[in-house]
């Protein structure tokens, strides 16, 4: 998680982080992004503030021998758009399996989540203007691609199951009996969660990032020493063929190219003739940057 969070920031500027929004029944409004990094602040707040307050819940929760469960997000910013799919491998999806595999995850919602329930589509829809969307209740991520804003996921842990205060069960053979967990007692592990569904983020997009580089400039077969053929958009290509008045020249109607292995360098030699004009386009060890 922590490489796939260096290589999403050095190669595409995107930042993932996340923090407690709720522990048990009290909420912790956002303030700010500096204040994850204040002093002392081991419960991943951004409201530094309330760190003695929820100290002092976590100790009384502690002698009580109960436990209780939280909410978090994570989040992802400076996601180019069009990463992920529209159907079997959704981006929103992949987000959502990833975070219901870390351990207590009991819920997953993304964006305005479980809330657009008692939204109207006047609300819930994000508007879109020259300048940008007007709001992120898509949480960044429409028809299973990202839309070039925040991605915002919430996720619920439960109650710690292991706790002091005594239980029904059974044993072995089937008979009732009480459960009391002694010894090391977490009141919530929701409050260590931070770290883990930062790494889990950060892979998903790393893969979507990978694919879709991979969409874009497919390395196909090796050809030669240290030389790949890499495919260009073929369907795309094709679409402009077959236009009566388009003809498509060189490495565009080949639809390949030679890329070095190593350094990634390749020359184009190609265009298009439209209506009888060459509209030529000629690159000379030019770079893929992988």
């Amino acid at each position: 998680g922590a490489i796939a969070k260096k290589w999403l920031s050095e190669k595409y500027g995107v930042l993932v982080r996340g923090y407690l929004v709720q522990l048990g029944d009290m909420k912790i409004p956002f303030k700010s992004w500096d204040d994850l990094n204040a002093d002392n602040n081991s419960f991943f707040v951004t409201d530094a503030s309330v760190v003695p307050q929820l100290e002092s819940y976590m100790d009384a929760l502690r002698k009580s021998g109960d436990s209780i469960g939280a909410k978090l997000a994570v989040v992802a910013q400076g996601v180019p758009v069009g990463w992920g799919e529209p159907v079997f491998d959704r981006i929103d999806a992949d987000i959502a399996h990833a975070l219901m595999g870390i351990n207590a995850v009991k819920g997953v919602e993304i964006g305005a989540g479980f809330n657009c329930v008692t939204q109207r589509g006047s609300e819930h829809g994000d508007e879109l203007t020259p300048h940008g969307f007007l709001s992120n209740h898509a949480g960044g991520i429409l028809g299973g691609i990202s839309t070039g804003q925040d991605i915002v996921a919430h996720y619920a842990i439960k109650p710690t199951s292991s706790i002091r205060l005594e239980r029904n069960s059974i044993n072995k053979a089937g008979v009732a009996v009480k459960v009391s967990t002694e010894g090391r007692h977490d009141p919530c592990v929701g409050i260590r969660a931070t770290p883990i569904a930062e790494a889990m983020l950060a892979l998903v997009l790393m893969g979507h990032a990978l694919r879709h580089r991979q969409q874009s400039f497919p390395l196909q077969r090796d050809v030669g020493k240290g030389l790949f053929s890499v495919s260009m958009n073929a369907p795309v290509l094709n679409l402009l063929a077959d236009k009566n008045r388009v003809e498509l020249l060189g490495d565009f109607a080949a639809h390949s190219l030679l890329m070095d292995a190593v350094t990634g360098q390749f020359s184009l030699s190609g265009g298009l003739r439209y209506d009888g004009v060459e509209h030529a386009i000629y690159m000379q060890d030019a770079r893929l940057d992988a």
